[in-house]
């Protein structure tokens, strides 16, 4: 006799779509608006650039703790929600990683805050970046509401499939739009002829295609039942080989693998729950590589010829790899909090990898990544509380007798994710983090069934209830500091310093000249913006900028915050031509130190063609005669191959 529970029909929702296909059953589940609101606001964030920029991120996080807000003000979504078991593990090792993330805003962490705050004698922390920090948790918390979500979603069977057809049937709108787009120029694609749709980068999109595709294929294989159609497992394959198709199209070879991995654990999950035999996992197999062959000759013609360039691609990733795993050495409990990858690569930029590293933006491994940034105690709880999910899953896809196939598929989506984070880093992009929050909510409820859930609320249920509304309250704080400079909750304020920056910039820019008035509200600004992020260089080179503009002559004070500058960050790709011209305008006001590290910040900065050009420019921009002497001298130093 089977072991499995037989499930009442309990969960199935009273108006109950056709299950023959994703596209089939025009009669909706109940609350069938909640999958449709949640992928919309997903889809929202993948158009606008995967919420790479912090304003649209906000957005979304805040669209999904309003929606989840307005779910929990319907006592049947409410009932529904305290009837998840097991939500407290996973919930409660979420939860941990918040408040590591909050803790890193404070000194009082084992080791210490970091030494920086120190070396200029401002208030101190662990993070060294208390604004970026800040809003990077106020996102975490956002993936939960995404996360919770999902739960909800799943909570009824109807309702969880319809929203997993409704992500896929969104997706493949998606990757044909993005390809048609992609080909037409319609959208601008930074590795043209690879498509990437919105994310700006070809692996990203190749990710989330990769996800889909295999969440596609729990509908292909799912038991047949007396509403099984041909036609309907024909649309749902036919949605299956565009993704395969446009998640070609994108030549990310990680993405490709994943996928395969993905693939293959999935046959696996399929015999391992019964839903295929012996003699149809070899055939489903061979089908498979049948597929496989034909997608390729389509538009495998890309990534075929990007596999043979795989052995440069992987020292590349060593050479990323290699610094920022002794950073996260050199602070391995807390790292140096979250968001501040970008600022850690600033400060291992050196002669021998700036070719590398001197514009990667996030270390191509999202393990490491994590380590750096939230350390031992901030990664391990985040990375648990993705295998409590996985886990749960894996023992509902073993023991339900409805959703094997769903949850199958779910557990190779989770796959793609995790095996492609090892060399990409799809999963620092907002909105495609917040689509595996969603999938693994929805896999979390979907794996329990009718005899699991319980009439009791557990633990975790009131903190589930006020999850959206700080999330909420903090988003709108956030927003509101990106936009004034600062976020305000009653008597707390939290400067922002991207904010103040900007600010201070509008001052300084711009004809007539800025007065005396707007010129010391810059310098205040700026001055606000290192005590929030020391590493700004902008900010220090504005400080340096005003005293000039104030005395008519570099000042001490003035050549002190161009010292500094150097000191924390020594090349910067974004401001280091501008700071360049300005020591070699200076040049007998600055120390020598100063002189030393502007020969040295303009040999690398030389390297890369777009910067080259702009220091060629020096001798005709500069205003001094010592300054264009001096620029004219070091250009033709660079141009003789001198090194420094």
């Amino acid at each position: 006799m089977s072991t499995q529970a037989v499930e009442r029909p309990s969960r199935r929702s009273r108006s109950t779509p056709a299950s023959g296909g994703l596209v089939e059953g025009l009669r909706l589940p109940r609350d069938a608006w909640l999958g449709l609101a949640a992928c919309a606001t997903l889809f929202a964030g993948h158009l606008a650039y995967g919420g790479l920029v912090s304003q649209p991120a906000l957005l979304m996080m805040g669209a999904a703790a309003a929606l989840l807000i307005g779910a929990f003000a319907q006592p049947r979504l409410r009932k529904a929600l305290a009837g998840v078991r097991g939500l407290a593990l996973p919930g409660g090792l979420f939860l941990g990683v918040a408040g590591v993330a909050l803790w890193t805003q404070t000194p009082y962490v084992p080791g210490g805050p970091h030494p920086v705050w120190a070396y200029l004698g401002f208030p101190p922390a662990l993070t060294v970046d208390r604004s970026t920090t800040f809003i990077e948790t106020v996102k975490l918390l956002g993936l939960g509401c995404f996360f919770l979500l999902g739960v909800l979603a799943g909570q009824d069977d109807d309702r969880g499939r319809f929203t997993l057809r409704v992500l896929v049937w969104a997706g493949v709108a998606f990757a044909l739009w993005a390809l048609i787009a992609g080909a037409s120029g319609l959208i601008y694609q930074t590795q043209k002829p690879r498509i990437e749709a919105m994310f700006l980068s070809p692996n990203t999109a190749g990710t989330l295609f990769a996800a889909l595709l295999a969440i596609s294929l729990g509908e292909v294989f799912r038991r047949r039942t007396a509403k099984d159609t041909v036609s309907g497992k024909l649309v749902a394959a036919g949605a299956s080989l565009a993704l395969a198709f446009c998640l070609l199209a994108t030549a990310s070879r990680g993405a490709a693998l994943s996928a395969l991995v993905a693939g293959a654990a999935f046959i696996l999950l399929l015999a391992a729950t019964g839903i295929l035999r012996l003699g149809r996992v070899a055939l489903a197999t061979l089908g498979g590589i049948a597929v496989l062959l034909l997608v390729l000759g389509l538009s495998g013609d890309q990534i075929i010829a990007r596999f043979y360039d795989t052995e440069h691609s992987a020292i590349v990733r060593q050479a990323i790899w290699a610094p920022h795993w002794q950073a996260f050495l050199d602070s391995p409990l807390f790292g140096y909090g979250l968001g501040n990858y970008e600022t850690v690569n600033k400060t291992v930029l050196s002669t021998s990898n700036w070719d590398v590293i001197w514009n990667v933006r996030s270390a191509h491994n999202v393990y490491l990544q994590w380590l750096e940034e939230a350390g031992i105690v901030g990664a391990a709880p985040m990375f648990l509380a993705i295998g409590a999910v996985m886990l749960a899953t894996l023992r509902g896809a073993l023991t339900r007798s409805r959703m094997k196939a769903a949850l199958c598929a779910l557990l190779a989506a989770d796959l793609v994710f995790l095996a492609h984070g090892v060399t990409d880093f799809a999963l620092q992009t907002p909105s495609v983090a917040a689509t595996f929050a969603l999938l693994l909510g929805l896999q979390f409820s979907l794996a329990q069934s009718s005899q699991q859930r319980g009439a009791r609320p557990s633990i975790a249920t009131p903190v589930a209830y006020g999850w959206p509304v700080a999330t909420l309250l903090l988003v709108v704080a956030s927003l509101w500091g990106l936009t004034s400079g600062a976020a305000r909750a009653g008597p707390f304020s939290l400067p922002f310093a991207a904010a103040l920056d900007r600010r201070a910039e509008a001052l300084l820019a711009g004809s007539p000249a800025p007065g005396p008035a707007q010129r010391l509200e810059a310098q205040a600004l700026s001055a606000r913006a290192v005590r929030q992020y020391p590493y700004d260089t902008s900010a220090w080179l504005r400080l340096a900028y005003v005293d000039v503009q104030q005395h008519g002559r570099l000042t001490p004070a003035g050549a002190a915050a161009l010292q500094r500058s150097y000191d924390l960050v020594p090349a910067d790709t974004y401001v280091g031509v501008w700071r360049v011209g300005f020591a070699l305008e200076h040049t007998s006001a600055v120390s020598k130190s100063v002189r030393v590290a502007t020969l040295e910040e303009a040999a690398l900065l030389w390297r890369e063609p777009r910067r080259r050009k702009q220091l060629e420019e020096l001798p005709q921009v500069l205003k001094s005669r010592a300054g264009r002497l001096a620029a004219t001298m070091l250009i033709a130093s660079l141009k003789a191959g001198a090194t420094y």
